[in-house]
């Protein structure tokens, strides 16, 4: 007798053999045996999931000798006769080779006759979405109303290719992809009948690879057998395969989550070694990095990640390691490796570099848990006293600091003048001090300061007027001003008052405004710019030293374990 592979020889035989599809089952058995047969039902779902197996078992258990019945017998002839597929009352049509309307003609010439043994006539069109539009439209009629002998089970794994008139006409039935469990553990019960050394971790790579679909997995198996001579490992299916080796990937994967660019650099070197392929290197990568995802995500993950007992202990240890929002990180930056190697002129070195960012990736926080942080920082923080760059403790008696909006040329303004620095002091003291000219520093920030009180308090044509102007220097209770042309000092020198009273709200002090002659010499306007950018720089290394002693941002760099790379004015 010629051998018969184990996919053929361990077909159902009855819906109680059938893996994973116990809705469909149940519902058909139920309809047998409450005698609410549908006249047409659609099997769709993946391949390999038991769609045709499931058709001739509803086959046998309507023309049964003991039916129809929920558990047909299989030693009555019409059982036999469908199982060996020569019933002459079951046809099993191929519907991409029979797929014209020439076919559906015959087909409705057949249906007029009664069964000639059976109990009914049973067609099954495997493949029905590749019949033409034509076809179906020959079928519609007969579909809908066929003689009371006639049952039709349609199978398809692309069902959204099937026109809507026909979908109406029938009952749906969806089939789901097979747990690598339950594939598993079927791989095991046929083993152990065929009397083949197999051992567990190798059954449960032969699920994973199968996808859900339990042919394929029925194939690799005989495979395996022939090419180990009956002892199944682990190794023998990662070489037969082309596998990679999965214990390298979590030690791949444990090293970037734990952020140990040297160990990840020996798993990679130990992959290439065994001849691993990039593109099933990143594949496994993804698939492990979803698992964890998912176990940090979900209490209960048991069913959730298709993994044996040991794989599961290893996956657990990995995911405390890190956070969801790390693993997400680290899950989209091998997502576009994966997608920039296919196209590299060096794979594996892509695969080295994607790796290695991945391990200096810093720990994510959710960004929840900052906020609420920072925000209970910011409510027990003090603003500093005046002259001072050192925050206080915060007291009762001190009010939280209030927020502040930048200004386009200065670094805050609040809703009252905030108290001057030390350096405005020096540059704008009591009239005993001697008059001299203001550091460069200490007048630009004087001078942005007086604008943003004038673009809050005063009108706004003078505001525009006065940010083409330039404080020369700040002597007792003399501003000295100077603007780019004649048509600005003009502007100005009309509302010198107001400028006046606006400057005298600022400082906390009477302060007069004096104009200077206008800045129409080239060499005094690249001074001015020269000036301009030296304060600018001035200006930002103060505002970066009282940033920098700042408690809230100070709190902030240290959450987020970084550092101040740069602080910019708004505007500027």
């Amino acid at each position: 007798m010629s051998y018969q592979v184990l996919a053929r020889k361990y077909r159902p035989q009855v819906f109680s053999d059938v893996l994973g599809q116990e809705h469909v089952t149940r519902s058909l058995q139920n309809a047998i045996v409450k005698e609410r047969i549908a006249h047409a039902i659609l099997l769709t779902g993946p391949r390999g999931v038991g769609k045709t197996t499931i058709a001739r078992i509803f086959a046998k258990a309507l023309c049964c000798e003991k039916g129809p019945t929920p558990t047909p017998c299989g030693e009555c002839s019409p059982c036999r006769e469908i199982a060996a597929g020569s019933a002459v009352d079951v046809q099993e049509i191929d519907g991409a080779s029979n797929r014209g309307v020439d076919n559906v003609r015959e087909l409705r010439e057949g249906v007029k006759y009664a069964p000639a043994s059976a109990r009914f006539k049973v067609y099954i069109i495997d493949e029905v979405h590749m019949l033409t539009t034509e076809a179906f439209n020959a079928l519609l009629k007969t579909l809908e109303e066929p003689p009371p002998h006639v049952k039709f089970v349609f199978a398809t794994t692309d069902v959204h290719k099937l026109p809507a008139t026909i979908l109406s006409r029938v009952q749906r039935y969806d089939f789901s992809r097979i747990p690598a469990a339950t594939v598993a553990r079927r791989l095991r019960e046929i083993a152990q009948q065929e009397k083949i050394a197999a051992e567990d971790g190798a059954l449960t790579v032969i699920a994973r690879q199968c996808e859900g679909c339990v042919r394929d997995a029925l194939t690799i198996l005989d495979q395996l057998i022939a090419y180990t001579g009956g002892k199944v490992d682990e190794a023998s299916v990662s070489e037969a395969l082309g596998l990679v080796n999965r214990s390298l990937v979590f030690e791949l994967v444990g090293a970037v989550v734990r952020s140990e660019p040297a160990q990840c650099l020996e798993a990679l070197r130990k992959l290439d070694s065994q001849g691993a392929d990039v593109r099933r290197t990143f594949q496994e990568i993804l698939g492990v990095l979803r698992d964890l995802v998912v176990i940090r995500t979900a209490k209960k993950h048991a069913d959730l990640v298709d993994a044996p007992e040991t794989e599961h202990a290893v996956l657990e240890e990995i995911a405390r390691g890190g956070s969801v929002e790390t693993l997400h990180a680290l899950f989209d930056l091998f997502l576009h490796g994966e997608l920039e190697a296919e196209g590299a002129s060096l794979p594996f070195v892509t695969l080295e570099m994607c790796v290695l960012k991945a391990a200096h990736l810093r720990p994510l926080l959710p960004v929840q848990d900052l906020v609420d942080r920072l925000a209970r920082m910011e409510e027990g923080g003090t603003p500093p006293e005046p002259g001072s760059r050192t925050p206080q403790a915060p007291t009762a008696k001190t009010p939280p600091v209030p927020s502040r909006k930048p200004a386009r040329n200065a670094a805050a303004v609040d809703e009252q003048p905030p108290p001057i620095t030390d350096e405005e002091a020096q540059a704008a003291a009591a009239p005993e001090m001697e008059a001299d000219v203001a550091p460069e520093s200490a007048s630009e920030t004087a001078w942005g300061r007086y604008l943003a009180h004038v673009r809050k308090q005063g009108p706004a044509t003078l505001a525009s007027v006065l940010e083409h102007g330039r404080l020369l220097e700040m002597a007792g209770q003399e501003m000295r001003v100077a603007f780019e042309t004649q048509i600005y000092e003009d502007l100005v020198r009309g509302r010198l008052e107001d400028a006046a009273r606006l400057a005298t709200e600022c400082f906390g002090r009477p302060v007069r405004l004096t104009l200077a002659s206008p800045l129409t010499d080239a060499s005094a306007k690249h001074a001015q710019r020269e000036a301009a950018r030296a304060g600018e720089s001035d200006r930002d290394r103060a505002l970066k030293k009282e940033a920098l002693a700042h408690e809230a941002v100070n709190e902030a760099v240290r959450i987020l374990g970084g550092e101040i790379k740069d602080i910019k004015t708004y505007g500027a």
